[in-house]
């Protein structure tokens, strides 16, 4: 077995744990003091932001296992980034008049531009 695939099923044991902790704290009538002092909005935002990150990594993975082609997952990978472009460029199309204010909009599209004018220079 590989490293990856140890700290895969690792993460997984790790996270049913946690989930259950989470689930047990959330359902206890008694506040935690304890956890209310260590639990800060950055730590459960780091948290929620790894998870994400991992979410996302895992798609590809499913995707290239499902369709019977485990060596495809870089093609899976890329494939799943474009859904996600053609998303959120929609997205951005169908609120175009309230994202035009937005200044992370109008750099993300920025930066598509510029990407798009390099690749018809090479």
């Amino acid at each position: 077995m590989t490293n990856l695939t140890e700290e895969i099923r690792s993460l997984t044991n790790a996270l049913h744990r946690l989930t259950d902790q989470m689930e047990t704290k959330a359902t206890n009538s008694k506040f935690d003091d304890e956890l209310a002092a260590t639990l800060t909005l950055k730590l459960v935002e780091d948290f929620k932001d790894a998870l994400d990150h991992a979410r996302h990594m895992v798609w590809p993975y499913l995707i290239s296992m499902q369709q019977g082609s485990p060596e495809n997952v870089d093609f899976a990978l890329q494939q799943y980034r474009m859904q996600r472009v053609r998303e959120m460029l929609k997205t951005i199309r169908e609120d175009e008049d309230n994202l035009r204010s937005d200044a992370k909009t109008r750099l993300f599209l920025a930066e598509m531009n510029r990407m798009t004018n390099i690749q018809h220079i090479v």
